[in-house]
């Protein structure tokens, strides 16, 4: 894993290059913020410096511009290995990507209840992108799926890690809380699932592309949630919003059944509110 040390003066050149650092599965060493901590690093770390003007420094540097976007920066940072990891060609296939505003929202349980919505009428691949917590194996009580195919019904494979050319006709990636995972670039929706918190508003100000929708997990009819959700639209007037009704319950037996809301509670009003999201063409 290639480590990384920023030591940028600009907040928001420091964000995408972070972004950057994650989205090739790198490992940031260190935030430095003064000359003291950066003698530090050069003399405990083996790390690549990201900075925005030329530093002396013993080891390997970047300079990035803060002209640059994303994925310039995932360019000049990334070993050729990483580049060719995330290779894909979708061909004339659907992407439909879905990624967490952060860990523990629920990301692959949406991905994975849209995928076997979408099967009812369409070939679908279920991808685990997920490069640092996968759980699509788990959640159907697969042994191993990683460069290899699943077939989980008449309509529906998996697989773990990118797929060779399908017989397809959607991708359904689950990216985990990667929000600058390339193939965000490739996807023809792109939904970011989140719970409401104080902290949601300044995540969303942070992203770097703006998702198809926002997907709600775990919505419950609070006065805080309210609350917060009326900034997110006042904000971002233009930005579709899906709730997904807090359900442990209907979640927690799908998890123990290792199977979809399809198929264990189709009545309930979490799968309901999943497969209206499956239905729309876009949003």
């Amino acid at each position: 894993m290639a480590s990384y040390a920023t030591y940028i003066a600009d907040p928001d050149l420091e964000i995408l290059a972070i972004k950057a650092i994650a989205s090739i599965n790198g490992e940031l060493a260190a935030r430095v913020v003064s000359p003291e901590q950066l003698r530090k690093i050069e003399r405990e770390l083996e790390c690549t410096l990201l900075c925005s003007k030329p530093i002396p420094f013993k080891g390997p540097q970047i300079l990035l511009d803060h002209r640059m976007e994303l994925a310039e920066i995932v360019e000049a940072i990334a070993p050729a290995s990483a580049i060719k990891k995330f290779s894909f060609n979708k061909l004339d296939k659907k992407v439909v990507t879905f990624a967490g505003l952060s860990g523990g929202v629920g990301t692959t349980s949406i991905a994975l209840n849209y995928a076997f919505e979408k099967s009812t009428n369409s070939r679908v691949t279920l991808l685990d992108l997920d490069s640092k917590n996968p759980e699509i194996a788990t959640a159907l009580g697969l042994h191993r799926i990683d460069e290899r195919n699943e077939r989980i019904s008449k309509n529906l494979t998996v697989r773990q890690g990118i797929a060779e050319v399908e017989e397809c006709d959607i991708y359904v990636c689950d990216l985990g809380c990667d929000t600058a995972h390339p193939m965000i670039n490739m996807s023809e929706e792109f939904f970011l699932v989140a719970r409401l918190g104080f902290n949601t508003l300044a995540r969303l100000r942070e992203l770097s592309v703006m998702p198809s929708a926002l997907i709600i997990n775990f919505y419950e009819r609070s006065k805080i949630q309210h609350k917060i959700r009326e900034s997110l639209i006042e904000e971002f007037p233009r930005l579709p919003m899906v709730e997904i009704p807090f359900d442990s319950r209907t979640f927690e037996l799908a998890a123990y059944r290792k199977s979809a809301l399809l198929e264990v509670s189709k009545n309930s009003h979490a799968r309901k509110s999943i497969a209206t999201l499956a239905s729309c063409e876009s949003m």
